[in-house]
């Protein structure tokens, strides 16, 4: 096992730089899922990567689109993942996804 950290370090700026080249990309789509986010995310809903593709009314224009704007709602601190669940997409293969709810509703119940 690796014990330095470049890898670590090497795995998240490939991170930062696929999500800004998936966001990049298609504005029109990444304004669409940005959307469907913050909609949830107003709602006080608990939701996962699952949910905002359901509600997709544009195709993504590639795999990791969702994830990306799921990870850039999460730093701008629109939403906050509190547990992780498996995916019910068959095409995700039961792949462990984030769940999450709108930030303002976990501030709110922390007061």
């Amino acid at each position: 096992m690796n014990t330095t950290n470049d890898g670590l370090a090497e795995g998240i700026r490939r991170k930062e730089t696929g999500i800004a080249q998936v966001s990049m990309h298609d504005p029109g789509f990444a304004e669409h899922v940005r959307g469907i986010i913050e909609e949830l995310a107003a709602s006080g809903a608990i939701f996962t990567s699952d949910d905002v593709q359901n509600r997709l009314r544009i195709a993504p224009f590639h795999v990791n689109s969702v994830g990306a704007a799921m990870s850039g709602a999460a730093k701008r601190k629109v939403i906050t993942r509190i547990s992780y669940a498996k995916s019910g997409r068959a095409c995700a293969h039961a792949r462990v996804v984030g769940v999450y709810v709108g930030t303002q509703y976990l501030e709110g119940a922390s007061r």
